[in-house]
């Protein structure tokens, strides 16, 4: 008997893997299948382009090629202080982990995020084997459980597809249909930073956290606080909710064990158990706080930095002291599911005896609320939206595991049935995902449509050239934004032109070298005021939405009408908010008026010269003429270093 169990586990086992295996190739078929493609068209791939893969493009994979390029931490792409502090943290254990992909294919992006994608899809899908595991201790609930957080959205969706039936089948229900051949090239996990990197800590943190609640100890409570602690070096919103859910233990254990609460039995069994609880809680904050460590010496020491405070402002941070249930971000029904949710885990599980996991439950419950409201105490918030990420992925744990315990009174062979049979559709549902892609629909190899992986050929040649050609991290200069980000990414060159997400250089110095390089590409001053005044409340609209945008193409439209979005990013979202003004005009300018006159008054007055700037080579391709014509082959201080069709990289003469 004990043999037969043997073999069936590892058949088990064997399938466990298979579909770990199948789940890595259904998630990088697409890409590769349109790769093909494109080779047989004679077109260049690149996987990571700003308009599918935005946050990548611009700055999540510079962070990780900075690694590959021997800057660990990742130094400041743009400042010669390249140690400057900056909000990402000291130990950035996932990027050193991507750098390790990159490094193994010798600097190639496509490659080694298909790569990593193929690689690390898996182990999520493992984990959340492990998650659905802890959660029901079934392992068929734990297969459907995995096959539902890698092939579905589920775990980011959740409470809001349920606010509408399009919803809930653009985000759940369709994933189950395989008639339903909608395209999707990438899938649930495909951005690398969040959720495929994140996932590798936050899975196991989840997991932990309700072993720990099941049976606490110093163990339990030392791997929380671990994994907790490293959530700090990998994404804020998952490690502070994380804190939210600790502290809200952290309290309740401390109310267990005051002196006024009754034993709740003569052998004081209750009690022994609280002041158990209250123990290993302790040792949860106390390794939290260990592992942290350089996390607060890094914060302290970017907050007190001259340009701390712009930085935190430009990425991102919205000042309010409005509590969110007035100002509506999330939508009032959001905190009726929550209330809806606190009282499904009352039923399902406290008035069933599971007393103990209806406390934790509603421990996420209160957090849910507490999150989107931190503002209230702290008076400031950053990308709030980002709070139904780590939301999302506690109320799936809670549905699912109530789900689980109200089918316990349905014959479990019918239950076994369907979730096999559920199972199957998603798996089949990306197979034939996969399969659609044997001849890529027009829109993945058609260079101007949003989903393309076509790219210009002069310009990867140019990338090429550059990573043949120009060792030691030289400092390119480009009137265009989006040269500059896949310059960082796809080589290791450094922009002269600074991007104002990812740098700690101070807004002064961001306008002198964004007036600077327009002058000495002589960009006309009528192009310069057009983007400094537009009027986002009227347009213009991206051509992904509008037949009749500005713009050709995605490449188009972040360069020539999103300019000033990219030179300040969220800067100015605080301006009204400082002048009482009404907080909706934020969405209307990416600049106040006044610096808007400021700068085309500067404009004019600025001098420049080509051997005076801190750049050592000058880029001129399509995107460059798209913002101005100029003729630099004429230009003294230059010297012409590489040509193709559309590409001129000039040397500048010191």
């Amino acid at each position: 008997m004990n043999t037969i169990k043997s073999v069936l586990r590892n058949k088990f086992s064997w399938l466990l893997i298979g579909l770990a295996f199948l789940v890595g190739v259904l998630y990088v078929a697409p890409e590769l299948l349109i790769w093909n493609k494109l080779h047989s068209l004679g077109k260049p791939y690149v996987a990571i382009q700003l308009s599918h893969h935005g946050d990548e493009a611009q700055g999540t994979i510079s962070r990780f090629r900075e690694i590959y390029d021997g800057h660990f931490p990742p130094g400041d792409l743009f400042l010669d202080n390249a140690n400057a502090p900056t909000p990402f943290g000291p130990i950035q254990v996932m990027p050193a982990l991507m750098a390790g992909f990159i490094a193994l294919f010798g600097g190639n992006i496509n490659v080694s995020y298909l790569f990593a994608t193929f690689i690390l899809s898996p182990i999520v899908f493992l984990l959340f084997y492990w998650l659905g595991k802890v959660i029901t201790g079934n392992r068929i609930y734990a297969v459907f459980f995995a096959l539902l957080g890698v092939m579905t959205p589920i775990f980011r969706a959740l409470p809001r597809a349920f606010e509408s039936l399009a919803l809930f089948f653009n985000n759940i229900g369709n994933y189950f249909i395989p008639l339903i051949r909608t395209p999707m090239a990438k899938l649930p996990l495909g951005r690398t930073e969040d959720p495929l990197l994140t996932y590798l800590v936050f899975l196991p943190a989840i997991a932990a956290l309700l072993l720990f609640w099941k049976r606490p100890s110093w163990k339990t409570g030392a791997a929380v606080g671990s994994l907790i602690g490293l959530m700090f070096y990998v994404y804020f919103h998952y490690w502070v909710f994380l804190v939210v859910i600790a502290g809200l233990i952290g309290a309740y254990s401390l109310f267990k064990i005051l002196p006024h609460r009754l034993p709740a039995d003569r052998h004081g069994q209750a009690d022994k158990s609280n002041k158990n609880l209250f123990k290993s809680v302790l040792v949860l904050f106390a390794v939290l706080a260990l592992v942290t460590i350089p996390y607060w010496v890094n914060y302290f020491n970017f907050k007190n930095s001259p340009t701390g405070e712009e930085l935190t402002l430009r990425i991102g941070i919205t000042k309010s002291h409005a509590p969110f249930f007035i100002a509506g971000e999330p939508e009032v029904l959001a905190y009726v599911f929550y209330a809806l949710l606190a009282i499904v885990v009352y039923f399902v599980f406290y008035k069933r005896g599971q007393k103990n996991t209806a406390v934790l439950y509603w421990i996420f419950t209160a957090a849910m609320f507490i999150a989107w409201n931190i503002q209230v105490v702290t008076g400031f918030v950053p990308a709030a939206d980002h709070w139904y990420r780590t939301i999302g992925a506690f109320f799936t744990v809670i549905v699912f595991h109530a789900a689980f315990e109200l089918l316990k009174k349905v014959n479990y062979k019918v239950v076994a049935v369907v979730l096999i049979i559920g199972s199957s559709f998603l798996v089949i549902k990306k197979i034939v995902n996969a399969l659609v892609f044997v001849n890529p629909p027009p829109q993945f190899i058609d260079g101007k449509s949003f989903e393309s992986r076509a790219f210009n050929p002069s310009i990867v040649e140019s990338w090429d050239w550059i990573n043949k050609n120009l060792p030691n991290e030289p400092k390119i200069i480009s009137p265009s934004f989006i040269t500059s980000m896949y310059l960082y990414t796809e080589t290791s060159t450094r922009p002269y032109f600074v991007y104002g997400f990812n740098t700690s250089a101070s807004n002064k110095l961001l306008e002198e070298r964004f007036l600077t390089t327009y002058r000495l590409f002589n960009v006309k001053q009528e192009f310069l005021k057009r983007i400094l005044e537009l009027d986002y409340s009227n347009g213009p609209c991206s051509p992904e939405h509008c037949a009749d945008s500005p713009a050709k193409d995605m490449n188009e439209f972040l360069n020539t009408v999103e300019v000033i979005p990219h030179l300040y990013f969220g800067y100015y979202a605080n301006y009204y908010y400082d002048r009482g003004l009404p907080q909706s005009v934020t969405t209307y300018r990416f600049v106040s008026k006044e610096k808007a006159d400021e700068l085309l008054a500067r404009y004019p007055k600025v001098t420049a010269n080509w051997e005076d700037i801190e750049a050592d080579y000058v880029y001129y391709g399509p995107w460059e003429r798209q913002i101005t014509q100029i003729d630099l082959s004429k230009n003294p201080n230059l010297e012409l270093v590489f040509k193709n069709q559309e590409v001129e990289i000039y040397k500048i003469k010191k």
